[in-house]
């Protein structure tokens, strides 16, 4: 049995240290519990745990610019539920962000709660995201539908027994002879007016859609009215057909242009009978045909896609 240094030796002195038994034990427990961040097992004074500082109230500062922050965002999330207004109000959530982070950085820097700095940026990064998002998701959506038209045009041509290379021969003819901007046309039954084509379009083209990707040639535009006489709602994106036709018979199809314009034909919703709309289209003019004489002496052709007869108009874009 181990005996105790007294039973050792009765004149042994207690180590250096105190503590309970006063012959070091407790000493060495307490330091090894200490040395961990607890509590000694002796009866020396208990060490208080230190207590987190209370943070500081919020400044009013924080609160403003996180809440401008957060309607910044809130408003370009609502824009991008349209997508031809969707880039349109992107620069606001790029704003909130900076009034966000601001927010937080002055939040930091007193202390305070930075929590409401975190969720206004948050938001705007959101605001950032789905505007760019709705973008790139309905320019998808354009180029399938293009490919699309284009291929049921073809089938129905061949279905019908159409004479492209007759209707291509008419062409030039029938741009010689296009009738002057701002006059109406019947096409099928719809009353068509081309009343404006704008042959520099490519800086009003950029303006509208930052995000279109570059022209081939240049941007040319034009505005057209069409008045629904039938008696059923039509797309003016689908049942109608845009080209941009050289004198010397070459087409650009509006489908192939990128751009996403406001009131675009494309992004237009059906327009009921008996009902007008104004539609914005847009043409990406390829490189050889980029040349100001030649689009002067071109015009715009708007037809019927559904009409059996393949009714067009023509309006001079010089």
């Amino acid at each position: 049995m181990r005996r105790s240094p007294r039973e050792l030796d009765p004149n042994a002195q207690p180590q250096d240290g105190g503590g309970v038994g006063q012959w070091g034990f407790a000493d060495r427990a307490d330091d090894a519990a200490e040395a961990r961040g607890g509590r000694g097992t002796g009866r020396g004074p208990r060490a208080d745990r230190a207590e987190r500082a209370p943070k500081e109230p919020t400044p009013l500062v924080v609160w403003i610019l996180a809440g401008l922050g957060a309607v910044a965002a809130v408003v370009s999330i609502v824009a991008a539920l349209r997508p031809e207004t969707a880039l349109n109000w992107v620069w606001s959530a790029g704003i909130g962000l900076l009034l966000g982070g601001g927010a937080w950085v002055i939040a930091a820097l007193r202390g305070a709660r930075k929590w409401p700095g975190i969720v206004a940026a948050a938001l705007c990064v959101v605001g950032i995201a789905a505007p760019v998002i709705t973008a790139n998701v309905q320019r998808a959506e354009l180029e399938k539908q293009a490919q699309t038209l284009v291929q049921d045009e073809d089938d129905e041509a061949a279905g019908d027994d159409f004479n492209e290379s007759a209707v291509a021969s008419d062409l030039p003819g029938l741009v010689a002879g296009a009738l002057p901007v701002g006059t109406g046309a019947d096409v099928g039954q719809l009353r068509v007016v081309v009343q404006k084509v704008d042959l520099q379009a490519t800086a009003a083209v950029a303006q509208a859609d930052p995000q279109a990707p570059a022209p081939e040639g240049r941007y040319v535009t034009a505005t057209v009215e069409v008045g629904n006489r039938s008696d059923a709602a039509i797309s003016p994106g689908t049942d109608l057909t845009y080209e941009l036709i050289a004198g010397d018979g070459t087409r650009v199809d509006a489908l192939t242009c990128g751009a996403q314009l406001q009131d675009s034909p494309v992004l237009a919703a059906d327009l009921p009978a008996g009902q007008t709309g104004t539609y914005n289209v847009c043409f990406d003019v390829p490189a050889e045909m980029n040349d100001d004489a030649v689009l002067e002496s071109s015009a715009v052709r708007v037809a019927d896609a559904l009409a059996s007869d393949r009714s067009a108009g023509f309006w001079s874009a010089g």
